[in-house]
């Protein structure tokens, strides 16, 4: 198995700028895979947030326990996403690749 040290070397980069960006790409990653479940749910009820969600449900445009299973997917799904937000412009220190990437994956 490569370590840090080699692979860094290999593509003549410091070790911390290698982890950064893998962290980076590991966040990214994950937010594509959350967002990609989102889309589902979307697609299945309709919705593109947890309100319109809850909305539809108060309406009676969805029952209870048609939904129930999913309604708390989706918003665990919409937290874990303002999670990786958070922790992808915290390791950027800046928003700028946030921009990025709404841009790609939200529009």
């Amino acid at each position: 198995m490569l370590s840090v040290q080699q692979l860094a070397e290999e593509f003549n980069i410091k070790p911390e700028q290698l982890i950064e960006e893998s962290l980076r790409l590991y966040l990214h990653q994950q937010l594509v895979k959350i967002d990609t479940e989102l889309f589902h749910y979307a697609q299945k009820y309709g919705v593109k947030t947890i309100t319109e969600f809850d909305e539809k449900l108060q309406q009676g445009l969805l029952t209870e326990d048609d939904i129930q299973e999913d309604f708390f997917a989706f918003d665990q799904l919409e937290y874990e996403k303002e999670r990786l937000l958070e922790l992808l412009k915290t390791s950027e220190g800046r928003d700028a690749c946030l921009r990025r990437h709404d841009t790609i994956c939200y529009t």
